[in-house]
């Protein structure tokens, strides 16, 4: 028998993990959760920086499917 884990709870570990994995802009970034899935939407400067952060996500207990709906933004001088 599966607990489940409250949305809040997995929105809470998602945002403490971004910032955790030195997702730049992690604060760019909102975190949304509804039943097991996890949606991911704001701003990041390079797809590494996007890739982690969905990384982050699905590694993320109680998490079975994940959006990414990051837009990349690459900064002037790249």
């Amino acid at each position: 028998v599966r607990s489940r884990i409250s949305t809040e709870i997995i929105q809470k570990n998602v945002t403490h993990a971004l910032a955790r994995q030195a997702v730049e802009d992690a604060r760019n970034l909102h975190v949304s959760v509804k039943g097991s899935c996890l949606t991911l939407e704001g701003q990041l400067h390079s797809l590494p920086e996007s890739l982690a952060a969905q990384n982050v996500a699905w590694s993320t207990p109680g998490v079975t499917e994940v959006i990414n709906k990051i837009k990349i933004i690459p900064t002037a001088n790249a």
